[in-house]
């Protein structure tokens, strides 16, 4: 029968990483309360090692832990990047339409369990078609970042700037009720 025991604690400084020997399952309390508070909560039963071992087939363990580490990290930045792609608009860096409907959906159901208020300021750059049809795209491009730029600035922290579409842009307001967007606005 298998008999559980500790990692010799010497160890780990030379491999870098903490391997528990043994199933976690066989552990005891006492032996567990032993652990430092990150061991604590670490689901050691995904690999073991039993006694005596092989050195290269630790070291070997050690490695693929370490690449899938490694790799849930590269995982986890895709991810996030995947994430800021869909919820904001490529060419001003503002929230997008959905983002900001998302957000919209979720203050309304704050204020209305808080009787608090909010605002949206939906608006448009005007002349914005003259822009482009007589220095192009590109100068239009320039014109869109340079004012969603404006509108982030502006605004206080909790509040929330969007592309909605084209040339058009919308602002929600936390905690503002008519009179705060007219000084918004």
């Amino acid at each position: 029968p298998m008999k559980q025991f500790k990692l010799d604690w010497i160890i780990l400084p030379i491999i870098g990483i903490i391997i528990v020997i043994g199933l976690w399952s066989f552990c005891s309390a006492t032996w567990a309360k032993e652990l430092p508070s990150p061991m604590k909560t670490w689901d050691a039963s995904r690999d073991y090692v039993l006694k005596p071992f092989d050195p290269m087939e630790l070291q070997l363990r050690v490695r693929t832990g370490q690449r899938i580490v490694e790799l849930q990290h590269e995982l986890l930045a895709a991810r996030q990047e995947l994430e800021r792609r869909a919820n904001h608009d490529a060419l001003t860096g503002a929230a997008n339409r959905g983002a900001v409907l998302s957000k919209v959906e979720s203050e309304a159901s704050r204020a209305a369990r808080q009787g608090s208020h909010y605002c949206l300021i939906l608006f448009d750059l005007d002349f914005f078609k003259r822009i482009n049809d007589t220095h192009g795209h590109p100068v239009g491009d320039l014109v869109l970042k340079a004012a969603a730029s404006r509108i982030r600035e502006s605004l206080r922290a909790e509040d929330l700037a969007a592309r909605y579409g084209g040339e058009e842009f919308v602002v929600l307001a936390r905690g503002t009720d008519s009179g705060g967007a007219q000084v918004l606005g």
